[in-house]
């Protein structure tokens, strides 16, 4: 988590989204029911780890029934909401850079790889090689397509509630819907009309979005 504070008001992914999501598959709308701090675990070496895990939870109120409530999950490992926010701030820096002398700069030309290693010589540098993260670029692309809005003060608060539009395909492999993104195609043509489809995602929590 870098030093800085984070600005307040309301804010848009208006930077060209790092990916775009797929128009070839059915769209559905989706509300934000949280974003939320969580952990996980994992084991390398018969030694088990906690890391951070933010988790983003989406519901499909078109297709809740009287017995079931249709949600999914997006990770982000590794990370907290706080730096979900940051990481969306540091994106917006490069289309317009800070000054040099503010705190974020300072936080920017500090940023170093897990080695240890200064990640930018510059802020011009910073401007060209700064890319999201996988499910942060997810995110980011699904709000800046939805013209969505949001608060990196308080981003958490911000989305929830929100209804974001999203695409959808039945992953044969998953054997349910999931959501779609830059260049997958279904080859299942009843995945593109949820109206025709007798298929509907299982009701579960935590599952995996992408």
């Amino acid at each position: 988590m870098l030093d800085f504070e984070m600005p307040s008001g309301e804010q848009s992914a208006n930077i060209k989204s790092p990916m775009r999501l797929n128009s070839a598959n059915a769209e559905i709308n989706a509300t934000v029911d949280s974003l939320v701090n969580s952990t996980a675990t994992r084991t390398r070496d018969d030694k088990t780890v906690e890391y951070d895990q933010a988790m983003l939870r989406l519901s499909f109120p078109s297709l809740e029934s009287d017995n079931n409530y249709f949600t999914f999950s997006l990770r982000f490992p590794n990370k907290t909401v706080v730096d979900i926010a940051q990481e969306i701030f540091l994106y917006s820096c490069t289309k317009t850079l800070p000054n040099k002398n503010t705190k974020i700069a300072k936080a920017i030309l500090s940023m170093c790889d897990k080695d240890g290693v200064i990640l930018y010589d510059n802020l011009e540098d910073f401007a060209e090689n700064f890319k999201l993260s996988g499910s942060v670029s997810k995110l980011y692309s699904i709000l800046r397509e939805n013209k969505a809005t949001y608060d990196l003060s308080d981003f958490a608060s911000s989305l929830a509630g929100q209804s974001l539009k999203v695409q959808t395909y039945y992953n044969s492999k998953l054997k349910d819907f999931t959501v779609a993104t830059t260049d997958f195609v279904s080859s299942d043509s009843s995945a593109f009309n949820l109206d025709k489809t007798t298929r509907t995602p299982r009701s579960k929590r935590g599952g995996s979005l992408w």
